[in-house]
């Protein structure tokens, strides 16, 4: 009777072995790299273009969202200023009244500010992805704000007017 209860706990044992093996086999074959699913939040980039020159912007905090069945899913970064991750930025040194343009990944609809050194000073008119350098030299930052439509983004780029 003994030998049976033995002989019983191991089948169990073994049983249980198994289907946990089967449920970790299962979350290796449902990974983001096996069913293709988009990586969340998405990491969208962006850059300004000067005579086909791409210079990469930094990127600021964002807020995504996205529906997990019947719940929605939101994540939400609180990032430094765009002032302070301008103390950061290498200038992309440019020519008085010079054409430049912005360009995503894909299109959002967006928002260049100009900032000073209280927050954003004015907004500044986009034509075809291109707006236009200051005339006066100095130091200018910049903050792309970009909507798509699950989600925003911040960017930062700073000119220096020579």
């Amino acid at each position: 009777m003994r030998a049976g209860r033995i002989v019983l706990s191991l089948f169990f044992v073994l049983l249980l072995v198994s289907a946990c093996s089967n449920l970790t086999d299962e979350k290796i074959d449902q990974s983001p790299s096996s069913t293709k699913e988009e990586l969340f939040p998405p990491e969208k980039k962006a850059s300004i273009f000067i005579n086909n020159q791409a210079y990469p912007m930094e990127k600021g905090g964002y807020q995504w969202e996205r529906k997990k069945g019947s719940q929605v899913e939101i994540v939400t970064t609180d990032h430094a200023s765009i002032n302070q991750m301008a103390e950061k930025i290498e200038p992309i040194r440019v020519d008085a009244m010079e054409v430049l343009s912005i360009r995503f990944e894909d299109e959002p609809n967006y928002e260049l500010h100009l900032w000073n050194e209280t927050g954003r000073e004015q907004e500044i008119s986009v034509e075809n992805n291109q707006f236009t350098a200051p005339v006066e030299k100095g130091i200018y930052v910049y903050e792309v704000f970009a909507t798509w439509e699950n989600g925003e983004r911040s960017f930062a780029f700073v000119l220096e007017i020579q």
